[in-house]
């Protein structure tokens, strides 16, 4: 018989599912969407679960936060989440999709400049930006700054699944 388990870890805001499906042969599949007999199951399992997001979105840590630009208003906001393509700050500011908004990290790994358009904005909670232009001169920052918070993650996600 087929067997397998859901877990639902909750970060805050954030949700992490994980899975563990058990093959025909009794071994716990790693990759259950290339093996033979799972592939409806799975398919399932990911509809139930829609996302248009092409990079997964690390919460940030307290430390991160941005000072931003647009429309010629400028502001300080806490960082909720980020990702290679894109951040959403904290703010309870509108702002309309697709206006311009100029972003300048505040963070340990330096200063970090960069172009981004509002994707998404959320009355009363904040503002979804994607990333348009990085210079040359801040990319290796931002990968560190990326790093640090995924190594946070990571650490705090093994802490919590230690602990259940």
């Amino acid at each position: 018989m087929n067997t397998g388990f859901i877990r639902v870890l909750d970060y805050g805001k954030v949700h992490l599912l994980s899975f563990r499906l058990k093959g025909r042969n009794g071994r716990t599949e790693q990759h259950p969407a290339k093996s033979k007999g799972w592939r409806g199951t799975v398919s399932v399992f990911a509809s139930s679960v829609p996302s248009r997001r092409r990079v997964m979105r690390l919460p940030a840590t307290r430390d991160v936060w941005v000072y931003w630009e647009c429309g010629g208003r400028a502001d300080v906001s806490h960082v909720r989440d980020l990702s290679t393509g894109g951040i959403f700050i904290e703010t309870t500011w509108r702002r309309t999709k697709g206006e311009v908004v100029r972003v300048h990290f505040l963070v340990q790994e330096g200063q970090i400049s960069l172009d981004s358009v509002v994707a998404q904005a959320q009355p009363a909670q904040g503002l979804g930006l994607k990333f348009q232009t990085v210079a040359t001169k801040d990319i290796s920052k931002l990968s560190l700054l990326l790093e640090r918070v995924r190594t946070a993650f990571r650490t705090e996600a093994a802490t919590c699944q230690s602990g259940a």
